[in-house]
């Protein structure tokens, strides 16, 4: 739905508005850790806010005091029923819309559809028509119920989950001012504008809502999702899968049961005290407009309140715990009912239900919320639909009815004696809960059920103080199942109480060793480890190697300069193992003797020349990392055997050097996991000084462990979501399925991914201008590259664009476009496009269709300048497209438009664009700046020889080679800058018949004889090489005996080696150039193919 004039009106109102506040960013960032970036959108967000709160609140007072005057307070428990019939309809017709059209345009629809019904109602109210009242009231409640859901919804997938922590209380904050100022007011507005034409403030409050709303995705400059297809997401479950699915748990989990009924009683009371609450009212005050007025006050007085005990209702419930915290609620609900039987009037009135209101939101929701975390977490979803949903509504249903078949036969006052029972019941769950609670956390967190992360969240001195819970940990120690032995060390760990460690210590004998390694890892290195050493060195005495071994280890971590003793007792321990631990403990302790002794031996061990003994020292250097053996160390790290590699490369992992880090960069590339594995955690130990880009290319690794600690650092980066969002686009699946995962647990919204979208779609359209302002201008070399070049860089761009949407949630129906996209049937590509364009968002529809579709290029910008600020290639001067080029992060681009500046003899650019470019450490750029300078100024640091080839002139040789002919241009440049130039002398021989092939030779200059040996004589002339050929190919393949002998002619010549070694290096950083070359290699052999046919055929 396209923004409405008045939306347009009003963000240009906004806007300036905004512009305003900007002003004070310093000051307001300190105060509410808001950056300017964001303080548009959130006062955008927030005036939508503000204005459905107050137009609801006064439609909520006014709805209920006509309802109690004009209709009449003994319906309500009807109206109540009805409510809950519709609610439950409402909701769901709710999700169904939201499965069909995106939420924003639900939002804006729901806003005018209640504005323009209650518009409606206050058209019949002359008419006197009771049944307006009940109507109305009804239709409050869907509104009050349904819309703050879908404005949530539409913030959660607006804002990153750092920027929620930070913002959501300000909003907050904003709607709880919204709703007490229009409680506040309501009284006053009644007598300024009437009291039934309260009913047109909810209308102008929603439509100004609705229009707000629309203009959202402009004031963000970024469509909120960029696909519209909901068929791809995930349905909601039908009611009789969720109650079939419970009733299976329902027999599984006990404590499933606790939770229905501490969900399902408290909504059962609550339509009998807002029934005997709205009694009250009904007879204290006798007309409308003192109904309404303390309606109005007395809800102000109560969000203001609970927004106060918000700020501390988290606190508390850590202080009081899980149970106590839920015990309060429904003993407050029983005083409350009491108090009402005691004195049916408006202070009791008023405290049962101020009180009830303000413990439920700050201690009995956050509370409930935390038990959510003990269910499984394959049935967490299905329990929190079965309880918020199912359970919700069957006890509004059942509070309603049973409203109703008391009508009259109980007085309002004694309901109180109704609700008692039931509160009572709730009142038992809870103390079980409470008695249990520690016992129930034990099983969860044993059968991991719980998140390790939200283990702040939950009462762990709970556990510390229920003897049978410890008892069970300490139990657990022992178990049979390794993995429960260690989980429960791990728990202890956390809880911590008195002599845990030690039964840790005691539960050692007997187990696997890697068991005994998980269970000493939980000691930790503080005041246990005093009591926790003599165990382990009494328990060492009897040990065997393999304890033995671990038991030093743990020593080692824990308190090494108290066990020098036991370490020096086992330096000469016949089994390696043990001497290994027993030297590094050594190395780690305080004793200079010691240490000064470890270092003969282990010099007597690298000198020993024998690599069994050399192993040793660097399995203790690896735990050590003693600075002395630092350059052993970096020889040993440049070594052929894998084992031995890896130990280097590990005791150098604390050394944080740039040097060292570029040889963990280097080594990261080794095929051999073991050494990709030291290589990365060489890498982790200095994570802050590795770059993103390298951590997200371990991302892809297939070792595991390798994989974990790039996840690691890349959670720590507060830039990470957009290269992973960057990542979706890999070739390589393991790299895209890491990405997903980290962009889901970092919360990434949709709008992040549009906003990328947006970007990219944008740049593919810039590359296009500026390729046609080249091509227009120039017919050189770097002419027809960088046109070329600039081209191919848009199609990588659009192919990323379709590869993020792709893995938004298109599936497989998404890779069959991207095929369909690629193909050369007109046909095909265009279903294609109509395909994409039935679940694109309009905003990115108008933008990426345009780009996709195969139209001439000038169409395309004709139809991107529509929306864009694309600049016109005829008019582009060579002093901006200078600085475009020249500002791109692609050192290709850069490079090939300082080429084509030169071609051209454009004049001197800017002094600070020549600095830059001088101060390039791309080597690409570096050359080309170079040739440039020369060039122009005459003069250079460096000079370049006098025969020597610039990058694009070997690029331009290189795709002269048929197997290179298909190549992108940035893989032509890396081709290029491997080749060698190589001068020959008259008659030199390049290669001789026989002997392996190991190079590809480009004739640049000259003539070169191809000679071959017939028989026993002298070698025979078969052919003549010139300029521009190429022989020898096939040798960067299979390094098989060259077939011919080929030789300079009698001037000489020059010629560019293209090295295979260096060749198959760089395949494997450039994926693309061996997948080019089997595709040309392909197309090769299938003309091949047909050539045979066709003679046969013949």
């Amino acid at each position: 739905m396209p923004p409405s004039p008045c939306s347009r009106e009003l963000l240009g109102l906004v806007g300036i508005q905004v512009s305003g506040v900007l002003s004070m960013g310093s000051l307001l960032q300190k105060a509410f850790r808001v950056y300017p970036e964001e303080w548009r959108l959130l006062i955008w967000v927030t005036l939508i806010q503000l204005a459905m709160r107050v137009s609801s609140v006064l439609v909520n007072n006014y709805s209920q005091t006509a309802f109690l005057k004009r209709f009449g307070v003994e319906h309500l428990p009807t109206v109540f029923l009805i409510e809950s019939i519709l609610t439950f309809l409402v909701i769901n017709a709710v999700g169904v819309l939201m499965g069909k059209y995106r939420t924003l345009s639900v939002f804006t629809g729901l806003l005018v559809f209640f504005g323009v019904c209650v518009a409606a109602i206050r058209l019949m109210i002359p008419l006197d028509l009771p049944l307006l009242y009940p109507i109305l009231f009804i239709l409050k409640s869907q509104a009050i119920g349904t819309l703050p859901i879908l404005y949530w919804d539409i913030l959660n997938d607006m804002f990153t989950t750092r920027q929620s922590k930070r913002l959501f209380t300000l909003i907050t904050a904003g709607g709880i001012l919204g709703t007490t100022l229009g409680s506040v007011l309501t009284g006053n507005v009644a007598r300024w504008v009437g009291v039934d034409n309260v009913l047109w403030v909810f209308v102008v409050g929603t439509f100004l809502a609705a229009a707000l709303n629309q203009g959202t995705e402009r004031v963000l400059g970024a469509p909120l999702q960029p696909r519209t297809d909901k068929r791809r997401k995930k349905t909601r479950p039908k009611l009789s899968e969720t109650l079939r699915e419970a009733r299976i748990f329902w027999k599984e989990s006990p404590f499933l049961r606790y939770m229905v009924l501490l969900v399902g009683i408290p909504n059962m009371v609550l339509p009998i005290l807002t029934y005997q609450f709205n009694v009250v009212v009904d007879i204290t005050y006798g007309t409308e407009q003192d109904t309404l007025h303390f309606l109005g006050l007395f809800r102000g007085v109560s969000n203001a309140f609970i927004f106060a005990s918000l700020l501390f209702s988290g606190r508390l419930v850590s202080r009081w715990g899980v149970p106590t915290s839920l015990l309060l609620h429904p003993i407050n609900y029983l005083l409350a009912f009491a108090v009402l039987i005691l004195r049916f009037d408006i202070l009791s009135a008023m405290y049962a239900r101020f009180s009830t209101e303000v413990l439920k939101t700050t201690l009995n929701n956050p509370a409930r919320a935390i038990l959510y975390n003990f269910f499984p977490p394959h049935m967490r979803s299905m329990v929190r639909v079965f309880l918020r949903g199912t359970v919700v509504r069957c006890s509004d249903l059942s509070g309603s009815g049973l409203l109703i078949a008391l009508k009259g036969l109980v007085p309002p006052q004694l309901l109180s004696l109704v609700a008692a029972p039931l509160v009572g019941i709730w009142i038992l769950t809870s103390f079980l809960i409470r008695r249990n609670y520690p016992s129930m956390l034990v099983k969860v967190l044993l059968e991991r059920q719980v998140d390790w992360e939200r283990l702040e969240q939950i009462d762990l001195k709970a556990v510390a103080q229920d003897a049978r819970s410890l008892e069970a940990l300490r139990s657990g120690l022992k178990d049979s199942r390794e993995e429960v032995a260690s989980l429960c060390a791990e728990i202890l760990a956390l809880v911590r109480p008195p002599g845990w460690a030690r039964w840790v210590v005691e539960a050692l004998p007997g187990r696997s060793q890697a068991l005994q390694h998980a269970l000493l890892a939980s000691l930790q290195r503080d005041e246990t480890a005093k009591e926790v050493i003599p165990l382990l060195e009494n328990m060492a005495l009897t040990a065997d190697p393999d304890l033995l071994s671990e038991l030093l280890e743990a020593m080692n971590r824990l308190a090494p300069e108290s066990c020098f003793g036991i370490f020096k007792q086992h330096l000469n321990h016949r089994e390696a193992k043990v001497r290994i631990q027993a030297m590094a403990g050594i190395l780690a302790g305080r004793d200079q003797e010691g240490i000064l002794e470890c270092r003969r031996l282990l010099k007597e061990l690298m000198d020993s020349g024998q690599i069994s003994q050399v192993k040793v020292a660097l399995e203790v250097l690896a735990r050590s990392a003693d600075p002395n053996f630092a350059r052993d160390l970096y020889h040993w790290a440049g070594c052929e055997d894998p084992e031995l590699r890896s130990l280097a490369l590990r005791g150098l992992a604390r050394s944080c050097d740039p040097e060292l880090l570029a040889m963990a960069r280097q080594a990261i590339r080794d095929p051999n996991a073991v050494v990709r594995r030291a290589a990365a955690e060489m890498m982790a130990s200095c994570a802050e000084k590795v770059p993103l880009a390298g951590w997200l290319d371990l991302l892809g690794d297939e070792d595991p462990q390798v994989r974990s600690w790039a996840r690691q650092a890349v959670r720590g980066n507060a830039e990470a979501a957009r290269e992973l969002i960057r990542a979706l686009a890999s070739p390589s699946r393991r790299l895209r399925q890491e990405a997903l995962l980290l962009l889901d647990e970092m919360e990434a919204k949709p709008v992040e991914v549009s906003q990328f979208v947006k970007e990219q779609i944008e740049r593919a359209y810039r590359m296009i201008a500026a390729a046609l302002a080249v091509k227009a201008d120039g017919e050189g070399l770097g002419a027809q590259l960088l046109s070329q070049h600039l081209l191919e860089t848009s199609r990588g761009v659009q192919e990323t664009v379709l590869r993020v949407l792709s893995v938004q949630g298109g599936g497989e129906g998404m890779q069959v476009l991207l095929r369909a996209l690629g193909s050369t049937d007109r046909r095909e590509v265009e279903d294609a496009l109509e395909a994409l364009e039935s679940f694109l968002h309009p905003g990115v529809r108008k933008l990426l269709i345009p780009l996709l579709d195969n139209i001439p290029l000038e169409e395309k910008l004709a139809a991107a300048r529509k929306s864009l600020k694309m600049p016109d290639p005829r008019r582009i001067s060579k002093q901006e497209l200078a600085e475009l080029l020249i500002a791109e992060e692609d050192s290709v681009s850069r490079a090939l438009a300082i080429y084509y500046f030169g071609e051209i003899r454009l004049q001197p650019m800017g002094e600070n664009m020549l600095e830059a470019l001088s101060q390039d450490k791309d080597p690409l750029v570096s050359e080309a700046y170079l040739r440039f300078s020369q060039a122009h100024f005459q003069s250079s640091s460096r000079e370049v020889g006098e025969h020597s080839l610039s990058l694009i002139e070997k690029a331009d040789y290189a795709r002269k080679v048929p197997i290179f002919s298909s190549l992108l241009v940035r893989d032509l440049f890396a081709v290029a800058g491997i080749m060698l130039e190589r001068s020959c002398a008259p008659g030199e021989a390049v290669v001789k018949e026989g002997e392996p092939g190991d190079a590809l030779y480009l004739v640049v200059q000259g003539e070169f004889q191809v000679l071959k040996s017939v028989g026993d004589g002298e070698p025979v002339p078969i052919a003549k090489i010139g300029s521009m050929e190429f022989f020898g190919e096939m040798a960067l393949f299979d390094h098989g005996p060259r077939s011919a002998t080929v030789k300079a002619d009698s001037q000489g010549g020059l010629l560019l080696r293209l090295e295979g070694e260096a060749f198959h290096r760089l395949m494997a950083e450039h994926p693309g150039i061996p997948i080019a070359i089997c595709a040309e290699l392909s197309r090769r052999m299938r003309a091949l193919h047909e050539k045979f046919r066709s003679q046969e055929s013949r």
